[in-house]
């Protein structure tokens, strides 16, 4: 189709080919920029854990018109081992990332994030004392005996999750 402007011809159809163009290509943009952010919050909310996991950006898919990209967390497996009471040695391998999300044993502010059914407080690893008033002893890898109520979670994912919402306007104004 063709529509005459001005004694010049417009081929309205090159037009939207280059603007579908223009747009999806910033659309695969916005959606790595988004993850980018997500992932420096995730880093940035480690907590005693960081250093201990990566994060990255998945595959940019588009279905639809729709296009998407995901914030992939990694977490390292950590392998801890302490003596229990009466003798013996108990051992979990952790993952560094659940770990910081949902910590081990620490009571957390359910008001600012709930626990979702099979997760959350004592579920990780089936940690025995997550709910114990009274913490627990543990060795450290010098020997030394320590005290604990358990680890905080930081929630690095959920953190992440939750300033990708907050701050898209802002991050999608970078893009050039």
């Amino acid at each position: 189709m063709e529509i005459r402007l001005e004694g010049k011809f417009l081929d309205v159809n090159a037009l939207q080919r280059k603007l579908n163009t223009a747009v999806g290509e910033y659309a695969e943009k916005a959606v790595i920029a988004l993850c980018e952010h997500g992932a420096k919050v995730a880093e940035s909310n480690m907590g005693n854990f960081t250093g201990n996991a990566s994060f990255s950006v998945g595959d940019v898919k588009r279905s639809n018109g729709v296009y998407e990209a995901s914030m992939i967390g990694k977490g390292d497996t950590i392998h801890r081992e302490w003596e229990v009471a009466g003798g013996g040695t108990h051992f979990e391998d952790i993952n560094a990332l659940l770990m910081a999300e949902f910590g081990s044993g620490f009571l957390a502010d359910t008001s600012k994030f709930p626990n979702v059914r099979g997760v959350g407080q004592g579920t990780l690893n089936k940690y025995h004392h997550a709910f114990d008033e009274k913490g627990w002893f543990y060795t450290d890898d010098n020997g030394v005996l320590h005290h604990s109520y358990g680890t905080a979670p930081t929630h690095p994912m959920h953190k992440a999750d939750m300033a990708m919402m907050r701050d898209a306007e802002r991050v999608l104004k970078g893009i050039k």
